[in-house]
């Protein structure tokens, strides 16, 4: 081959390898941003479990999973949330915990055209001016309705209020009736413009036993 050819096939070769290597950079670019997608999807998908499309069986399966993953956490010395309770009187039952949010009751109450208010106190450090809803009632099977738990409160406040559980919304004449009650406690940001939950706690379990309870 002559000389002039052989330079020009060597222009041609380099010019085509530089090509070649900016178009893999290229897509090692592309595929890492892809495999990035791909990891974000899979954490979203598992923080949203679709449990109303799983069998009993497979609930059954999720609860054993969960049951054995607390345990083992617990066995590491971590810190279980506690989320079922029986109130005592003169004593604090500490609901919430949070190192910026604590909601206990004071086993006190007052018991008024058949609804049953159980004192509590609500201590707000979060930095945010907060105010707390109760959900998700179940008294003894009955579905409840809830007024809001503590109206809003800003960092650094303490507050009394009351959790109201409405007893003869489950066909009840007196608190003593009651037995079981499960509910939820979520947190609302009030200078949030779109209201956004702030955090969502439970679901927590009530033991009563009423007749150990302080009347005000």
């Amino acid at each position: 081959m002559k000389p002039a050819a052989t330079y020009m096939v060597t222009c041609i070769y380099h010019i085509c390898f530089y090509c070649l290597k900016k178009e893999m950079a290229k897509m090692r670019k592309l595929i890492t941003l892809i495999m990035a997608c791909m990891m974000f999807c899979s954490i979203a998908a598992a923080d949203t479990i679709d449990v109303t499309s799983m069998t009993i069986h497979d609930l059954q399966e999720l609860q054993e999973q969960i049951g054995m993953e607390l345990s083992q956490r617990v066995l590491k010395g971590q810190e279980v949330p506690k989320t079922e309770f029986t109130p005592s009187p003169g004593k604090k039952t500490l609901l919430i915990d949070d190192n910026d949010y604590k909601i206990y009751l004071t086993g006190k109450y007052n018991d008024s055209y058949g609804t049953f208010y159980a004192e509590a106190v609500c201590e707000n450090y979060s930095g945010k001016a907060l105010r707390a809803w109760m959900g998700d009632g179940n008294l003894d099977g009955w579905k409840l309705s809830f007024p809001v738990f503590f109206p809003e409160q800003k960092s650094g406040e303490k507050q009394k209020s009351s959790m109201i559980i409405q007893y003869t919304e489950a066909m009840m004449k007196s608190p003593s009736e009651m037995k079981t009650f499960i509910f939820t406690i979520t947190t609302e940001d009030t200078e949030d413009e779109f209201g956004n939950v702030y955090k969502q706690y439970g679901p927590f379990t009530l033991h009563f036993e009423v007749g150990k309870w302080v009347k005000n």
